[in-house]
C-alpha cells in the first residue's frame, strides 16, 4: 500500500469527498500547504504513486521500394 508523509502541521486536510459510479470509487482530497517545499515533497510523492502512462504505438515505417526505378 502507498501513503504520503509530510510533518504535522505542515499539511492540512481541507475537504475531502467521495463518489461512486458502478464498480468505480473515487476519493477527492484537498490539502492546504503553507509551506513551498512541503508543497513539492507532497506532489512529488503523488508523482511517484501514479500508474505510468501507456505509451502510443509507434507508427509503421512506410517505405517505398525503389528497386528498379532510374
Amino acid at each position: 500500500m502507498a501513503g504520503i508523509w509530510f510533518q504535522d502541521g505542515s499539511v492540512r486536510v481541507r475537504s475531502y469527498s467521495s463518489a461512486t459510479k458502478g464498480r468505480q470509487r473515487l476519493i477527492r482530497i484537498e490539502l492546504e500547504v503553507d509551506d513551498p517545499y512541503d508543497l513539492a515533497d507532497v506532489l512529488r510523492q503523488l508523482d511517484a504513486m501514479q500508474e505510468p502512462k501507456a505509451k502510443k504505438p509507434a507508427k509503421p515505417l512506410q517505405i517505398e521500394d525503389q528497386r528498379g526505378r532510374s
